[in-house]
Formats: structure tokens, C-alpha cells, sequence
């Protein structure tokens, strides 16, 4: 019989320098069964021409030129013309060691729609860091998904490897200034779309640039702002709130908010009353629904007030003579 045909999509945005090395690491696969879609996202460095010139050397390669929409349209553009029953994502600047595919494929069982592999981060100095996966082994949707929202598996959408059905709905509908954590946004929906099981290797399936000048995630780190994060918390509790039955998935939200809460509390001076008030009333769901870390909610809760208070105050102004 023959293997399943996996669909790898890359999303291309100005990436001439890196996309030589990303796209031979793709084509020298073990696994044989697969398309390469390069998703060229209005790329005015080249870029374009370079995935024209691998569609010419190589049919297993299929080029979509669009106008610059993101990377989540351009993703979205990718698995609308995919022919693959399995989905996988490669950002332009990456790697994919050679035995990746093969990697995520092998174990693949009729009930299973998930797999996630771990992956290496790459340096600027050349080194490599692995980091694995603190689960392995076939886990029942809900399990993943406690495991997912609890941050105990990467977030990102490489290193992964998805049944095309679990497409559906509202998967990629975000507006266009998500443009960090919409990875997040995307794989939460794609959980709560599938009714089967999810495997969770600790294979290497990835090779990530980190922190690459110019990327979103360096610039993301580069210029925090509170609205936009709790924009994301917003999409993830409608997520939950839209799709989960009966709440089922309130212990995990509470953890999740918790780490939201106590990684961001130096970010809580002089904040306004609509933002004291959202992150009030998350502090009071993890109270109410996981208070594993108390101390930490009530320092948590100092800093808040403590910033209401430094934005309310007013001071004098003196004349010195």
C-alpha cells in the first residue's frame, strides 16, 4: 500500500537568505510521500524567484504567489490547495533534520490525528539545544489538551503533523496584527477539533532558529504590550468557551492564566481600570478553579493593586527657587 502523501507547507516572507537550507533540509527526506507548498507571501527580496526555481527542478514542489496578508493567511492558503492527507508546517528559516517526516509517520495508528515531535533550537554560534517533550506516548484528546493549555508541550505549529479533516471551521480566522501567539490560537482550535488521539514522540523533527534578528518572536520580546496579551487569553477562553463541553477544562484555563498572571506581574504598574479590572477577574477565576500557587496569587494580586493605586495618584508640583 502506499504511504500517506504529507502536505509541507512554508509560508515565505522575505527569507532569501535562509530558504536555500530550509527547502534542500525538506527535499532530502527519508520520506518520499510528500508536496512542498511554498507559500510566497508578496516577498519582495527574491525570495518568489528562488520557489520558482525549485518548482522547475523539482515536481514535488508547487509554488502560490499572494499578495502579503500574514503568515496565518499564508498558511491557510497553504492547506486550502494541499493534496496531502497529513499536514505539516516548516517556517522559511528553519530546518528539518532528514529523518523528520519518517519520524512523525511511522507511529501513526487509524485513531491517532496528532502527532507532535520534540525539536533542537539552533544559536547564532552554531549550537544545537534538543528539547523534549515532557509527555510520550498515545494520549486521548482531552489528556493532550490538559497537557497542551498546562504549557507542557511546544506551542508552535512546526514540528507537528495533522490529519487535513481537523481543517475546519475557524481554524486560521484571526485578524491580520496577530502576528505572535497566533500559533497558539491554531493549535488550541485544531485540538478542539479532533475527536481521536494525539502521539507525542521524543524524536527530533525540528531544527529552530532562535531568536533570529528580525523575526516576530524577537520582535514580539522586543516591545511587550499588556492589550495584546490579553487579546490572546481572550481567544484561547473563547476557544474553550465555544467548543469545550461543560466546562471540562477549567483547571487547566486557571493554570494557564496563573502562568499569564505571575509571568507579566512587573508589567502591572501604572496600569488603567478596564486592564486592573480583566486582570482582576482572571485572578479571581484561578482562585476559584486551581489555587495550587497562593502565594504567588496574592503577590500577583500586590503588584495590581499596587499599580492601580501608582495610576490614581496625582502629586504636586513644586517650584524650586
Amino acid at each position: 500500500m502506499k504511504p500517506p502523501l504529507i502536505s509541507v507547507i512554508v509560508p515565505v516572507y522575505n527569507l532569501n537568505s535562509f530558504l536555500n537550507n530550509c527547502v534542500d533540509s525538506i527535499l532530502s527526506q527519508t520520506y518520499k510521500n510528500f508536496e512542498l507548498l511554498l507559500i510566497n507571501d508578496g516577498s519582495i527580496d527574491g525570495s518568489g524567484e528562488t520557489c520558482d526555481e525549485y518548482a522547475k527542478k523539482d515536481d514535488r514542489v508547487r509554488v502560490l504567489h499572494k499578495v502579503n496578508g500574514g503568515v496565518t493567511a499564508a498558511r491557510k492558503s497553504g492547506v486550502e490547495i494541499a493534496q496531502g492527507q497529513w499536514i505539516t508546517f516548516v517556517d522559511g528559516d528553519d530546518l528539518t533534520p532528514p529523518g523528520a517526516l519518517q519520524d512523525l509517520i511511522t507511529a501513526v495508528k487509524e485513531n491517532i490525528n496528532i502527532v507532535i515531535g520534540a525539536y533542537h533550537r539552533i544559536y547564532d554560534d552554531g549550537k544545537y539545544e534538543f528539547f523534549e517533550n515532557a509527555y510520550a506516548g498515545v494520549f486521548s484528546n482531552n489528556s493532550y489538551l490538559s497537557i497542551f493549555l498546562n504549557g507542557k508541550v511546544e506551542v508552535a505549529p512546526w514540528g507537528k503533523l495533522f490529519r487535513k479533516h481537523l481543517f475546519y471551521g475557524s481554524i486560521f480566522d484571526l485578524p491580520r496584527e496577530i502576528k505572535n501567539k497566533e500559533d497558539l490560537i491554531m493549535n488550541l482550535r485544531l485540538g478542539l477539533n479532533n475527536s481521536g488521539e494525539v502521539l507525542i514522540i521524543n524524536k527530533s523533527v525540528y531544527s529552530y532558529r532562535w531568536d533570529r534578528p528580525g523575526s516576530a518572536l524577537s520582535v514580539f520580546l522586543k516591545k511587550f504590550n499588556l492589550d495584546y496579551e490579553l487579546k490572546i487569553m481572550n481567544y484561547v477562553q473563547e476557544a474553550l468557551t465555544e467548543t469545550a463541553k461543560d466546562e471540562e477544562f477549567k483547571t487547566e484555563l486557571a493554570t494557564l492564566y496563573m502562568n499569564f498572571l505571575w509571568g507579566r506581574k512587573k508589567h502591572f504598574f501604572k496600569i488603567n481600570t478596564t486592564k486592573y479590572k480583566q486582570l482582576k477577574n482572571m485572578q479571581e477565576f484561578v482562585f476559584k478553579n486551581n489555587r495550587r500557587n497562593l502565594w504567588q496569587l496574592i503577590l500577583v494580586f500586590t503588584f495590581m493593586k499596587f499599580g492601580r493605586i501608582v495610576t490614581t495618584l496625582t502629586f504636586p508640583r513644586h517650584n524650586f527657587v
